[in-house]
């Protein structure tokens, strides 16, 4: 990256372009980028990816293709530039700096430039902000900012917003929870089809803390959830099979679930998993399994659960024991490679 420009820089310069609906400027830039002047290339294809508005699951393929020079700019790339503006160019550049790519990581300046293109209106921007406001995460936890920048994007029908609100108002504001208000921004964000919504819609249904508690709504809500990938919806639904909720148990279909989120990362199905092997029927009981399964919990959580570590220190030998954390200490090996 020493030997590239300055990414900040030229894309405040390519801004400007945009703002400044300069079509000459544009003309300029791309005479020199077939010229081979390495800054134009750089500026048109930021100005393309922006066109484009990949977000975090694509910022090392755009770095790549960037370092690399491979653009593919189609015919219409200032139109579509010129369409989304300043507010998603502001956002990419906060993501550059949320996650390192193109820019020395910096949690300070991802903020600031999420701010900004929030401010424009940009609904992910705002979906951004209200969701370090709601984990406190770079900044001071706060649920009414969280709720109100939520709400800003929710209400430019922003279905990952949606169902963020939905959910904020399910856990209460100011201690107070709101069944109503929760159940109506999740409907919104599911009739987009967001699984997550769909997920936390079961596990209010589960609870029956805001709304009736109802079996059948937990498993139907769950199992669309699963089928459209969500971990936490394997995670609920394997659930409902462990338990019984509205489905006749079946502990293998628990497990599988529980193994196909604990995959992907879900901590809940780790622990599951642990509780499945240790209090298991005579099929799946097996104190190996449980006790690798609390380890990689331990581990992912921060958590301990001396209870199931403890039975299964005793129940097994130390021969057992070693193969276990062998196991264990590999999936978190590989777990941790993954998310790098």
């Amino acid at each position: 990256m020493s030997n590239q420009p300055n990414m900040e820089k030229m894309l405040l310069r390519v801004l400007s372009v945009i703002e400044n609906k300069s079509d000459s400027a544009i003309d300029a830039l791309k005479r020199a980028a077939q010229s081979g002047d390495e800054w134009a290339e750089f500026s048109l294809g930021m100005m393309y990816l922006m066109g484009n508005t990949m977000g975090y699951d694509k910022s090392k393929e755009v770095s790549s293709r960037i370092s690399k020079k491979e653009y593919l700019l189609p015919s219409d790339w200032v139109e579509r530039v010129k369409e989304r503006g300043v507010a998603e160019a502001f956002r990419m550049l906060g993501n550059m700096y949320e996650v390192g790519v193109g820019v020395e990581q910096d949690k300070v300046k991802a903020w600031d430039w999420h701010l900004k293109a929030a401010i424009r209106g940009e609904p992910r921007a705002q979906n951004f902000i209200g969701y370090k406001y709601c984990l406190g995460e770079d900044v001071e936890k706060s649920k009414e900012y969280a709720e109100k920048w939520f709400k800003m994007a929710a209400k430019k029908n922003f279905a990952l917003s949606q169902g963020n609100l939905g959910n904020l108002y399910s856990k209460g504001i100011d201690d107070k929870s709101n069944g109503k208000k929760a159940k109506k921004w999740l409907l919104r964000a599911i009739a987009q089809g967001n699984e997550t919504a769909m997920n936390n819609l079961a596990v209010m249904y589960d609870n029956g803390i805001l709304v009736e508690r109802d079996p059948d709504a937990v498993f139907k809500w769950s199992k669309k959830s699963a089928k459209l990938g969500s971990p936490e919806g394997r995670c609920t639904l394997g659930t409902c099979y462990h338990s019984g909720i509205g489905v006749k148990k079946d502990h293998v279909k628990a497990e599988s679930l529980y193994l196909s989120a604990s995959m992907v990362g879900d901590i809940h199905a780790k622990y599951n998993l642990a509780l499945l092997y240790f209090y298991g029927d005579v099929e799946l009981q097996d104190y190996k399994k449980a006790y690798k399964w609390i380890l990689i919990w331990e581990a992912a959580s921060g958590d301990m659960d001396h209870d199931i570590k403890d039975v299964c220190e005793c129940r097994l030998t130390k021969k057992e024991m070693r193969k276990a954390k062998r196991e264990a200490d590999e999936f978190i090996l590989i777990e941790k490679h993954r998310k790098s």
